[in-house]
């Protein structure tokens, strides 16, 4: 049975693999993008069955927009892949406020209006909202502050969006991807650095240079294909790893997680003891 599928970011990386490789199963796609970058070349091919709407993910009107069109036009929206994003490197010292609210507008707000759009039409089909996170989204390291902050808030509200619509029949996988050859890493934005970090900026830079030639990512089609397998699943997790050369880090770093939970247990522990509601406690508290 033909779906309609509502993918952000569908110009580029990821997105545009995703939408080349649903259409080229027999699907539809609703593009949202800023651009229409390499998706010119699909439309020729899948006139009647891809939708193109240009638009800024950071605008909540846009994406409303986008996705009452396409549904009109499809009549129904089936699976929506929420994937837009962006980059941004530095010490979070370093990061501006500018720096820090486009980020957080991208990656974060995008998400939750791309939820908030879609989510009628997906209860109205029992469908699938699959949500692009980040091995960022579980770990962060040094410089990624930002964008792992923005990925840990995608996973917080995706994690309750999933119990949100659960009994409507939809269900919700936030997907991890590691490292994939998109054009994330071209328009990665870097904050100015400071010289009290130079230290560490320049280990940084030594590291990255010995890596010069030797780095390894994945083709983004190998991502779009899982991603498509995902969809067709009866019982899809909740969360998706996508990565083979990162898999085992990140388990372990979650083990490390609840060590260090383990670690203090008994101050925990001690630091907690139920006792009734205080009368008045909710005295002038509108509920």
């Amino acid at each position: 049975m033909t779906k309609t599928w509502f993918i952000t970011g569908g110009s580029k990386g990821i997105g545009f693999e995703t939408a080349k490789f649903v259409l080229e199963n027999g699907d539809r796609v609703i593009s949202f993008s800023r651009t229409e970058g390499k998706l010119a070349s699909l439309k020729e091919k899948y006139d009647q069955s891809l939708l193109i709407c240009l638009g800024d993910i950071e605008q909540r009107e846009a994406v409303f927009a986008a996705a009452a069109k396409g549904a009109e036009i499809f009549k129904g929206i089936d699976i929506a892949l929420s994937n837009a994003g962006m980059m941004l490197g530095g010490m979070i010292e370093e990061t501006t406020e500018e720096e820090a609210r486009k980020i957080m507008n991208v990656n974060f707000f995008g998400s939750l209006w791309t939820a908030q759009a879609l989510s009628p039409y997906l209860r109205n089909k029992q469908g699938r909202f699959i949500q692009i996170s980040s091995i960022g989204g579980i770990m962060s390291w040094m410089t990624s502050g930002m964008y792992s902050a923005s990925k840990f808030a995608i996973e917080g509200l995706t994690e309750a969006l999933a119990q949100e619509l659960a009994p409507f029949g939809v269900h919700v996988t936030i997907v991890e991807p590691g490292g994939y050859w998109t054009d994330l890493y071209k328009n990665l934005h870097n904050s100015e650095r400071f010289s009290d970090y130079q230290e560490l900026h320049q280990q940084m830079d030594d590291f990255s240079k010995e890596q010069e030639g030797q780095a390894t990512d994945s083709d983004p089609a190998l991502a779009a294909t899982a991603i498509f397998k995902l969809a067709a699943l009866p019982e899809p997790p909740l969360r998706l790893l996508l990565s083979d050369s990162l898999f085992d880090m990140v388990i372990e770093a979650t083990e490390n997680k609840i060590a260090d939970w383990k670690k203090e247990e008994a101050l925990s522990r001690a630091s907690e003891k139920l006792i009734p509601m205080p009368e008045g406690y909710l005295e002038g508290t509108e509920l």
